[in-house]
């Protein structure tokens, strides 16, 4: 009777972690203010003025995160948008996300346009931001 006792127990515990992973964090990540924190964080670090429109959070059932969205977009200063991805997926995987280096195992996206171009100095850009 206590191995069964032990058993349900742990099985419970499991099914509450794995609850709290795959519904729980995702009910905190899908909130307007965290794509504003996003937004902002993608300029603090990289200088790029980024515009997520329907922003939703999805995780994977093996240790991954879905970012989706209706749009992302990259946006010069001038409010043009050199690069805009529709019905965009992009899958990350955690693990490596731990090690603090971003793996993209699924890019996907139904309509795609980027303004690439090369200018004077040889330069390869995508609208205004120089691409290393």
């Amino acid at each position: 009777m206590s191995k069964k006792v032990t058993a349900i127990i742990s099985l419970s515990a499991l099914v509450t972690i794995y609850g709290a992973y795959y519904w729980g964090i995702p009910a905190l990540l899908n909130k307007p203010t965290f794509e504003n924190f996003l937004e902002k964080k993608i300029f603090e670090t990289n200088g790029y003025k980024t515009d997520f429109t329907k922003l939703k959070f999805k995780m994977g059932k093996l240790p991954a995160i879905w970012l989706k969205a209706d749009e992302i977009a990259l946006i010069n200063d001038d409010g043009s948008k050199p690069l805009k991805l529709e019905n965009a997926a992009i899958k990350l995987q955690l693990l490596p996300l731990i090690l603090k280096k971003a793996e993209i195992s699924v890019f996907q996206s139904v309509n795609s346009t980027a303004n690439l171009t090369f200018d004077k100095k040889g330069q390869f850009k995508i609208g205004q931001y120089i691409i290393k």
